[in-house]
């Protein structure tokens, strides 16, 4: 477990991110090359500043507004505030109601190890980022689902640049969404 939460009479969450043992908060993804896929991408623990990162991403898409009250100064105990949203069935099918801003991952470049993942682009920096189940998508006072939590990390350029069709694919999809894996040809070039 990640958090513990608390719901407070003013309709807030409050979470309190608890440090393990060995200092880490929170997860994120580290990345290896793949033998079959571009590059593997593992749930890994994460930092304070890797928390930060997430909140900053889940407002960029849309999410539910979170506030970083403040870090227990003898236990590191991070602690966040959120508006309360209603939650969704246990189990629900959240694969159709993702942020718009998301770009499926093509299962040639990535091995899926996580629930819904996807690519977004975080000032022209591209993050792997999943994990938007029904656990951590709400339905907020305005109707819209918002993110509450997810897991995500900036793909590292090293390994980007070791493979060419993932960073030419990266370079189009960044400036076209729906761009395929494959540069589309003339069929006169053939």
């Amino acid at each position: 477990m990640e958090a513990t939460a608390f719901e407070a009479l003013d309709q807030s969450i409050y979470k309190f991110f608890m440090p393990r043992d060995d200092a880490h908060i929170g997860g994120t993804f580290s990345f290896t090359p793949g033998d079959e896929v571009a590059l593997e991408a593992d749930a890994a623990n994460g930092t304070y500043g890797a928390m930060l990162e997430k909140f900053d991403l889940i407002m960029r898409l849309g999410g539910m507004p979170t506030e970083v009250v403040g870090v227990t100064k003898r236990e590191g105990v991070l602690v966040t505030k959120q508006t309360l949203g209603a939650l969704l069935s246990e189990g629900a099918d959240t694969a159709r109601v993702q942020p718009a801003a998301l770009i499926p991952l093509p299962s040639r470049f990535f091995r899926a190890h996580r629930d819904h993942p996807r690519l977004y682009f975080v000032d022209e920096v591209p993050w792997r980022v999943a994990d938007l189940h029904s656990k951590n998508l709400v339905r907020a006072a305005d109707g819209e689902l918002r993110a509450i939590d997810l897991l995500a990390a900036p793909m590292p350029v090293e390994l980007v640049a070791k493979e060419p069709l993932l960073g030419d694919w990266l370079e189009r999809v960044r400036v076209d969404p729906t761009a395929g894996v494959l540069r589309a040809v003339d069929d006169d070039e053939l």
